[in-house]
C-alpha cells in the first residue's frame, strides 16, 4: 500500500490550490472581459452571432461565408488595430490637441462603418441560404435580445440618474 508522507500532502495541496486559483481567476476574467470579444462575436446580425443562435448545423454554410472573406476580415482587423492605435496615442499626447483628437477618432468612426458594412453584406449572403424557420430563430433572438437589452439600458439610466 502507498504511503502519503507529508510532503506528498503538499504537493497534492499545492496542485489543487492552483487549480482552484486558475479556475477562480477564468471565471473572474470572463465576467470582466466577456464584452472584449472580436466586434461580430457580439454584433447582433452577424454570422458568428446567427451559428450561436441556430446551432451547430449552420456551421459549415459559416465557414465557406468567412472563407470567402478571410482576406477582407483579417485587413479590416488589422485596420482597426491601427485605428485604435492612433487614437489613443492621441488620447496621451502631451500637450492634448482636441483637433488630433477629434481627427482620430472620426478615422475610427468611418473604419467602424467600413467594419460593419463587410458583417452585414456578409450576414446577408448567409441568411439568403437558411431556411424559414432558421431566419424566424433569429429574428425571435433578436426580439429577446432587445427586450434585455431595453431593462439593461433602463438601469443603467436609473442608476445615474440615482434613482
Amino acid at each position: 500500500m502507498l504511503q502519503m508522507t507529508s510532503k506528498k500532502w503538499s504537493l497534492i495541496l499545492f496542485a489543487s490550490l492552483a487549480v482552484n486559483v486558475f479556475l477562480v481567476w477564468a471565471l473572474v476574467a470572463d465576467k470582466l472581459f466577456n464584452g472584449h470579444r472580436p466586434v461580430s462575436q457580439g454584433m447582433v446580425y452577424s454570422v458568428p452571432w446567427a451559428v450561436r443562435v441556430i446551432g451547430r448545423e449552420v456551421r459549415p454554410q459559416a465557414r465557406e461565408n468567412f472563407m470567402a472573406r478571410r482576406d477582407q476580415i483579417r485587413q479590416s482587423q488589422k485596420a482597426m488595430s491601427l485605428i485604435y492605435t492612433d487614437v489613443n496615442t492621441a488620447l496621451k499626447a502631451v500637450p492634448f490637441d482636441r483637433q488630433v483628437f477629434s481627427a482620430s477618432l472620426s478615422a475610427l468612426r468611418e473604419k467602424t462603418l467600413q467594419r460593419q458594412v463587410l458583417i452585414h453584406d456578409s450576414m446577408t449572403e448567409f441568411v439568403a441560404g437558411l431556411t424559414r424557420d432558421q431566419r424566424l430563430e433569429l429574428s425571435n433572438s433578436v426580439e429577446k435580445w432587445k427586450e434585455r437589452r431595453s431593462k439593461k439600458i433602463d438601469r443603467r439610466l436609473r442608476s445615474i440618474e440615482g434613482k
